[in-house]
């Protein structure tokens, strides 16, 4: 990339690297993804140290009508209740949507963080 050129370096993370969900389960999820989260700071950080005009952005979606869910456990009740919250869950679209807000704003402007989920989802 040409630091001299405007640029972004975008990293998708998840609500989970901004809060730890009470469930035992998700805990080493949530600390891989509050790692992404620094690495995104420190990248910014380390940018601006050399005056680069590359940005670095962040997407932390909540529930995303994706496979993920199927894959992250196989426990029934689970497996019920994430049926339900896929019904409601925030589209790929909706994250290209993000992705498309922090490449095209004004080359002055860093968007650090974009944290979004359904409108009904609580956490």
């Amino acid at each position: 990339m040409d630091h001299q050129k405007c640029g972004n370096i975008v990293n998708i993370n998840s609500m989970s690297g901004q809060r730890v969900v009470p469930t035992p389960n998700s805990h080493m999820y949530s600390a891989t993804k509050f790692a992404v989260t620094a690495l995104t700071e420190g990248t910014r950080q380390e940018l601006r140290v050399i005056n680069s005009s590359i940005r670095a952005n962040q997407i932390s979606p909540g529930y995303v009508d994706t496979d993920f869910f199927q894959a992250f456990s196989m426990e029934q009740g689970y497996q019920e209740k994430m049926k339900e919250v896929v019904k409601t869950a925030i589209t790929s679209e909706d994250i290209v949507d993000s992705i498309m807000l922090c490449i095209e704003a004004q080359p002055g402007c860093q968007i650090g963080d974009i944290q979004m989920r359904p409108t009904v989802q609580k956490l």
